[in-house]
């Protein structure tokens, strides 16, 4: 223990000395704030040997005090949320997550957690996720720090294993599921077997949670690496057929494929044999902007337009025409996923050369050739980039002769 205690504080010291500071101060001169904590991911991560995660911060005392007072060291802004006894300071330099010592009760199972205030550090920490995030430490000592580890968080870092800390856990707050899969596959921890058990008996109570609250869970599971692999583990336990059968549309059959950084390149892949309807439906489900809706609704075109492009003596104009009304993450997706040689190469073209390809003239130089009508420059320069893009129309002269040759014609 006296290991892990010194890299801990080799990393507070190291990293963060003036908050560790600041908060000893506050609590040596405020008899009603009684003990500060660091708690949960950045221990973890310190104990796992992995970049740490910014600070999370529990309080035992006068809460909102304390973060007034620790705001002002840092002159940072406040945002506070009242009916969850917990705050953020932002600053220049630290994102600071501050909770008060809490019990938290899940009434209805699946709904958001009525809190009341403790002093108790134990009883806050069994109301979190995982044991792995249950660990405390405490700064406010003025002597040493004191590490506090009544679920044995600590045992289960180093076993790389997620556990939950009691067996309503999913049932109360049914988003947790979601966070033992991502934890699985993000820092490469496997799911107790017990902790899987209640996760496979607990996946129907996801339908409690709110539509937003899914929607939200849906899109942070989405947007992260490993998605392929994370699809395939909701089998086993049923997760998406509980919260909709418009899920069953996601396509795991790509172990081969390198899948991409890009949200949206991502959700091309995993749906690029959707229909209509089906990526429709999907909206209902995912956190998306309706840029973003636009974006993959591209999707069900591309069937059609990738036949197209496998066209023998297809003109690069051509090419350019199937694909500019087509934004390019859906484009990139499917040249990942596409089969038809042909269609890829056309793509790739497109992305890298084509689409950049811009006439030898511009509207304002069609203007100063006596052009006025609005309608009749955007069709030169149309016409103007097609010949640009086929190698018909190499430079400015040729542009030029092409335009006098059109207008006398």
């Amino acid at each position: 223990m006296n290991t892990k205690i010194q890299k801990i504080e080799k990393y507070f010291n190291n990293e963060i000395p003036s908050l560790i500071s600041n908060c000893k101060k506050i609590v040596n001169k405020n008899s009603d704030i009684k003990a500060v904590y660091i708690v949960g991911g950045m221990i973890r991560d310190i104990l796992s040997d992995i970049k740490p995660s910014e600070p999370d911060i529990a309080v035992a005392g006068n809460f909102n005090k304390f973060v007034n007072l620790l705001s002002e060291k840092y002159r940072g802004k406040i945002k506070f949320h009242h009916n969850f006894l917990s705050a953020q300071i932002y600053t220049n330099i630290l994102h600071i997550d501050i909770n008060c010592l809490r019990t938290e009760k899940y009434n209805p199972p699946g709904s958001l957690p009525k809190t009341k205030a403790t002093l108790d550090i134990e009883q806050d920490l069994i109301r979190r996720d995982f044991t792995v995030n249950s660990i405390a430490i405490n700064i406010s000592d003025i002597n040493k720090f004191k590490l506090i580890d009544p679920y044995k968080g600590i045992e289960d870092i180093y076993e790389k294993k997620i556990k939950v800390l009691h067996n309503k856990s999913f049932i109360d707050d049914p988003t947790r599921i979601f966070r033992a899969i991502n934890y699985k596959y993000k820092n490469n921890f496997e799911i107790d077997p017990e902790t899987f058990n209640l996760m496979k008996l607990s996946s129907k109570n996801v339908r409690n949670l709110s539509k937003d609250r899914i929607k939200k869970e849906m899109r942070i599971f989405l947007d992260t690496d490993k998605v392929i692999e994370k699809i395939k583990f909701t089998k086993k336990i049923n997760l998406f057929e509980n919260i909709s059968k418009d899920l069953s549309v996601f396509k795991t059959n790509l172990q081969k494929t390198k899948i991409p950084n890009n949200f949206l390149e991502i959700l091309g892949i995993i749906l690029f044999e959707s229909d209509k309807k089906q990526i429709v439906k999907i909206f209902d489900w995912i956190k998306l902007s309706k840029e973003e809706k636009l974006k993959l609704l591209d999707i069900h075109k591309m069937k059609k337009i990738c036949e197209n492009l496998s066209h023998d003596k297809l003109k690069a104009s051509e090419v350019v025409h199937l694909c500019q009304n087509i934004s390019n993450e859906i484009l990139k997706s499917h040249y990942i996923v596409c089969k038809i040689v042909q269609s890829n190469n056309q793509i790739l073209k497109y992305l890298n050369y084509y689409k950049n390809i811009v006439p030898d003239l511009s509207a304002k130089e069609l203007m100063n050739l006596q052009i006025k009508e609005g309608k009749i420059i955007g069709e030169l320069l149309s016409i103007l980039r097609n010949k640009k893009i086929d190698g018909e129309i190499k430079n400015k002269i040729e542009a030029k002769k092409f335009v006098k040759n059109f207008l006398n014609n």
